[in-house]
Order: C-alpha cells, then sequence, then structure tokens
C-alpha cells in the first residue's frame, strides 16, 4: 500500500454542522483506515482539527468552509510536513 495523505475533508462529517472529527473516527474506507490509524497520522489529525474549529470560530463560520489549502499552508509554517505539494 502507497503512503497517502488525509484530506481535511475526511475531518468535516456531512450530516453535522458545526464539528470536525480527528483520530480514528474520521471518514474513510477499511484500506486507508488501516494505514491512518497510526499515532503519528491520528495527532495530525487533531492538530488539524483544532486549528480548522479554532478558526471556525473566530470567523463564525461552519468548520467544512474553512479553507484546506489555507489550513495546509499554516500547518506546514508550524512544522507539519506533507507527502506532496499543495494541490
Amino acid at each position: 500500500m502507497q503512503p497517502s495523505e488525509i484530506p481535511f475533508r475526511c475531518l468535516v462529517p456531512r450530516d453535522v454542522d458545526g464539528l470536525l472529527l480527528a483520530g480514528r473516527c474520521l471518514s474513510g474506507d477499511h484500506y486507508a483506515h488501516a494505514s491512518y490509524r497510526v499515532t503519528g497520522s491520528m495527532m495530525a489529525t487533531g492538530q488539524a482539527a483544532g486549528l480548522a474549529g479554532a478558526w471556525a470560530v473566530a470567523d463564525r463560520c461552519e468548520p467544512g468552509d474553512i479553507d484546506g489549502a489555507r489550513l495546509r499552508s499554516a500547518l506546514t509554517e508550524r512544522g507539519c510536513r506533507f507527502l506532496t505539494d499543495a494541490r
């Protein structure tokens, strides 16, 4: 299995407003879950969800309205590393 990244949209539940998911409860199939269930990946989803949640409160918007590219850039500035360049 090739390494992959977890898109921000996987942290946003489809049917619940005002919520972000992090850790093993994020959305993915069982193949993806086999690789993203490791501690390092789960810590990263927590950091991303925390930052996006703080922005949503500050901007008075839904967490799903946060721009994923802006989030990725801010995480990179904070020392997070990604497998690929921003898309």
